[in-house]
């Protein structure tokens, strides 16, 4: 197998999405996506060659299970995982799967880099203005970062535009963000525990705008009757009834 030269972005917090049961699940979905082609490209797998566009791996199950210590089986549950997330798509070949990652601009965005200033004069005023526009950007991709975990946690994807618009507005309000991923979690956890249907699941903005992050969410209960407590207590109730005893 070949693969890309250059380097990728690499986000910590794909290491611990809540579909992954542990970190060699996680693994696999950090080696797809940091190893998918960046733009269009040929690679060689067992000497069969593959076209890919931009965002898609070709990947070998028995090579992925190989290399990650897994067992075939296992290695095809994560990406069935990732294919029910909606983070890939999958198109099998005779030879090998393509693996397509959903939304890949998200993940690897194209740079645009900007020559140095010419000249000493306004040299320093150039490097100042430079270096508040890469600390602005690196506080976008945050943000960014930020909202990609709690739309992918949140439990109804709809109206994503105007979720996002909110999410940064609230970011600016210095609202913890920590707490709303914990709070989103909840949510979904008690959303699947009661098994709440999409339609009756709160809107993403709703689910801001009314600051439910401070929510408690309890899991429901199910009542279970005590069915044989009454069948005894009705066999002795029988019982004194024919005996002519009260009970």
């Amino acid at each position: 197998m070949t693969y890309n030269q250059g380097y990728c972005y690499a986000y910590r917090r794909a290491w611990y999405h809540p579909a992954f049961k542990d970190l060699r699940e996680a693994s696999i979905w950090n080696y797809l996506y940091q190893n998918a082609a960046y733009e269009l490209t040929e690679v060689n797998i067992n000497g069969y060659t593959f076209q890919l566009e931009r965002g898609q791996i070709a990947v070998s199950i028995s090579y992925l299970a190989k290399g990650f210590c897994m067992s075939k089986k296992g290695v095809r549950v994560v990406i069935q995982k990732l294919e029910k997330l909606g983070m890939v798509g999958k198109r099998g070949t005779s030879r090998g799967t393509i693996l397509t990652i959903c939304n890949y601009e998200d993940y690897q965005r194209k740079e645009k880099t900007k020559g140095e200033p010419k000249g000493n004069k306004g040299a320093s005023r150039g490097r100042a203005k430079g270096d508040n526009i890469n600390e602005d950007n690196k506080n976008n991709e945050e943000n960014e970062d930020k909202f990609d975990q709690f739309w992918e946690i949140y439990p109804r994807k709809h109206g994503k535009k105007a979720a996002k618009k909110l999410f940064e507005s609230l970011s600016k309000k210095g609202i913890d963000y920590e707490k709303i991923i914990r709070g989103v979690t909840a949510y979904k956890q008690h959303c699947q525990a009661n098994n709440i249907l999409p339609e009756y699941i709160k809107h993403p903005t709703t689910w801001l705008n009314g600051e439910c992050w401070e929510d408690e969410y309890k899991e429901k209960k199910q009542k279970i009757e005590p069915i044989l407590h009454d069948i005894e207590e009705e066999r002795k109730r029988q019982e004194a009834w024919a005996n002519g005893k009260p009970y």
